[in-house]
């Protein structure tokens, strides 16, 4: 059964023709990531030109949003979502000069008409303008400005599918969705090879000076057990000189965006009637998506490495989300997925 909805241009595709296989996909950080479907009788059309604005919806919601790149000759329709304007977006301010003021790079952007993002703009980095001029200077597209502050500080960074509004904010806490024992307990595996407790950061100070960080302590780390360390360097040296106050924080804030959790060697391929909302009733495989609220309680699943002691239940952070219509599933990647295959590992390995 056809559900989801494409709109082209802010007009409903059956204007156009008749589709099918509808697909999309999510990321947290970032929101909208890919979407495709494929026209019936390899229908062309004036509207379905690369670049136009297209939004998903499922009744009256959207659930997913950017924009229609080349449409191929055999009707297979290929988008991108929105986030992507970002990392071709330049940095500057009002008067033409650069700057790496996260809220005024973004505001101008929107304003110069390059990236297509709901207003108003939040504030993003709060604080000093010294504060402000941390981040690297001149910064060279939005994506890597907006990706430097929020790592810095523990956070993501999202446009959200429904309001079109990039939101900034830490992982969840708080379960959204539920999944049963029977279907959690066919799915993920615990990967031991993720869990770090200790950071140790290497960074440049000035020209040709290089530091170390003091250990910095996971707070979910507990006294008494074996430390697990980790080296960072390239992520650090790629950020500019720094003083030891800024690569602590950073350090910092890669805890805040679940580095040495419980990590996971695979995910979860979700039907109709595998996820439940939090009060039990069935859920829309569809509305699962991934973004700042985007967190499942997998019943059954014996945490023993949760933070507080040994849990009944394990919660976990969708990194991606993808839905198929013609499956009416969606597969889950949770945060702190490990390299595993031959493509991810190649991914891994050349970093």
């Amino acid at each position: 059964m056809r559900r989801i909805v494409p709109f082209v241009g802010g007009r409903p595709l059956m204007e156009v023709g008749a589709w099918e296989s509808v697909k999309y996909s999510h990321g947290w950080p970032y929101g909208s990531l890919r979407a495709s479907w494929q026209m019936r009788d390899r229908i062309r059309h004036p509207r379905l030109t690369a670049g136009a604005v297209v939004d998903l919806k499922l009744g009256g919601v959207t659930v997913w949003r950017g924009e229609l790149l080349e449409p191929g000759r055999d009707g297979a329709m290929q988008c991108v979502g929105a986030w992507e304007r970002a990392k071709g977006a330049v940095t500057l301010a009002a008067n033409g000069s650069t700057t790496s003021e996260p809220r005024d790079a973004v505001s101008q952007a929107v304003a110069r008409g390059v990236l297509r993002w709901a207003t108003p703009i939040p504030q993003i980095y709060a604080g000093t303008a010294a504060q402000q001029m941390d981040a690297p200077y001149p910064a060279q597209t939005v994506a890597a400005l907006l990706d430097y502050v929020t790592q810095k500080n523990g956070t993501r960074w999202t446009v959200d599918s429904y309001t079109g509004l990039l939101v900034v904010a830490p992982d969840p806490t708080t379960p959204e969705w539920r999944v049963p024992h029977l279907v959690a307990g066919a799915g993920l595996t615990p990967a031991d090879d993720s869990t770090v407790t200790h950071l140790i950061g290497e960074y440049i100070t000035g020209p040709g000076q290089r530091a170390v960080t003091p250990p910095v302590v996971s707070p979910d780390y507990i006294a008494g057990t074996p430390p697990v360390e980790k080296h960072v360097g390239d992520e650090l040296i790629g950020k500019g000189f720094l003083t030891e106050a800024q690569a602590v924080a950073y350090l910092q804030g890669m805890f805040g965006q679940a580095v040495g959790k419980v990590g996971w060697a695979d995910g979860l391929a979700l039907r109709r009637g595998d996820v439940l909302t939090m009060r039990g009733t069935v859920a829309d495989p569809a509305m699962v998506v991934a973004g700042p609220d985007c967190m499942l309680r997998l019943d059954g699943v014996w945490d023993d490495r949760a933070a507080g002691g040994p849990a009944a239940a394990t919660d976990i952070v969708a990194a991606t989300t993808e839905y198929d219509e013609d499956t009416d599933s969606v597969q889950v990647t949770p945060v702190g997925k490990q390299a595993r295959t031959v493509k991810e590992l190649a991914t891994w390995l050349t970093a």
